[in-house]
């Protein structure tokens, strides 16, 4: 994502927090990790289940999970799991087929091609 590109015209330089979340959820992708909440808050970020919904209004498919660690604190992990300006949908494992093929008890759910009928 290019700096400037979620928020236009918002009169600051640099990168917005929904980029600068970006990046950090790229940067675990690529090192095979989740991103942890505390690394999100170090980052300053306000109210990001905002951003991360932002994003995902954008096409970022992000999976999150409330985990407990062996002291009993509760914390949250995020995924990156599809990026929309780096991967292709299609022969991706979010093409249609798998889609069916991922959730069998709610039917089929690949799409259905549809004319007009001006009958």
């Amino acid at each position: 994502m290019k700096a400037g590109t979620l928020w236009r015209n918002h009169g600051r330089a640099g990168l917005t927090q929904a980029e600068r979340l970006l990046r950090l959820l790229r940067e675990a992708r690529r090192e095979d990790r989740s991103v942890l909440l505390p690394e999100i808050m170090a980052l300053g970020i306000a109210q990001h289940g905002a951003r991360i919904l932002e994003l995902r209004g954008h096409g970022f498919v992000i999976d999150n999970e409330l985990c407990r660690s062996a002291n009993g604190v509760t914390v949250s992990r995020y995924w990156l799991r599809f990026d929309p300006e780096q991967e292709s949908i299609v022969g991706t494992e979010r093409d249609e087929g798998s889609l069916a093929r991922s959730f069998p008890e709610f039917g089929d759910f690949t799409m259905q091609r549809r004319h007009r009928d001006d009958g």
